[in-house]
């Protein structure tokens, strides 16, 4: 059992080496408040399992700096608690991930019905399970990136979060249980369920949607509700500016989503 204070990370894997393996069982790994459990400098192939790892980001994948960077990773978590616990002072950019990636070919597998991956949000910083961004990542996301959550993984907080700039190659690989798609998609990814497993295939650039089904504009979701006479819900997937009046004539359910409209017309935004 390791446990430190402040900023400090009780397990640093770098140097020079490019295949470093790294097992960790029946462990308990804690960082300070603003430290990281398991920062990784090179590649490496590890194992974490019947273990216990808490920090600001509990295991986070390195960009290259005067190490090689974390590329060519591959991390497999099982029956592990990881937790993100976010203390850091409230700034924009101090939002972070339990497990933090920023290189590319990276693959993170999850399995065991006793995992759990937390994502703490002590104030406004968010925080979230899986976290991708990085100057070395490129703007596409490296179709190499994988990460497989099985069934049976419990996630608390928010699940996934990307750096503004990325978006996704078809190629990359993002599996949780299909439990999940629906709190995926109101976070503003289009995700494929396919029987127990979902897949995150791409970031949403739409305004709304309505059950598994996108649309471009909010005025276009709100004209589509009701098509079958059942009450929809019109769900915000991200802000959203309105020039015109909409005329709602319908049941219907909008679910802002925690999202902002605004209406820049001098009459109503919204007639029901």
């Amino acid at each position: 059992e390791t446990t430190c204070k402040g900023a400090t990370q009780p397990l640093t894997i770098g140097g020079s080496g490019d295949n470093i393996v790294v097992d960790i069982d029946n462990s308990t790994i804690t960082s300070g408040d603003l430290g990281y459990a398991v920062i990784i400098f090179n590649p490496v192939t590890m194992t974490i399992d019947n273990s216990s790892i808490t920090g600001w980001s509990a295991v986070y994948f390195k960009q290259p700096s005067s190490s090689l960077g974390a590329a060519g990773s591959v991390c497999t978590i099982n029956n592990s608690t990881l937790r993100g616990v976010n203390k850091a002072s409230e700034h924009p950019s101090n939002a972070f991930a339990t497990i933090a990636i920023q290189d590319n070919d990276i693959e993170v597998n999850v399995t065991g019905n006793s995992t759990i991956v937390y994502a703490d949000e002590t104030n406004s910083n968010s925080q979230c399970a899986f976290g991708i961004g990085g100057e070395n990542i490129t703007e596409q996301l490296s179709n190499d990136l994988v990460i497989n959550v099985a069934n049976g993984v419990t996630m608390e907080g928010h699940i996934l979060g990307f750096n503004d700039a990325q978006q996704l190659q078809d190629g990359a690989n993002i599996v949780f249980p299909a439990e999940y798609a629906d709190e995926l998609r109101a976070a503003g990814y289009i995700v494929e369920v396919v029987g127990n497993q979902v897949k995150v295939t791409d970031i949403a650039e739409d305004e709304a949607y309505i059950g598994t089904t996108y649309y471009e504009t909010l005025e276009e979701a709100i004209a589509a509700a009701n098509a079958d006479d059942d009450e929809d819900e019109v769900v915000l997937l991200n802000d959203v500016t309105i020039e015109s009046k909409i005329d709602v004539t319908k049941s219907l359910v909008l679910n802002g989503n925690n999202k902002t409209l605004t209406y820049t017309g001098s009459d109503r935004a919204i007639d029901v």
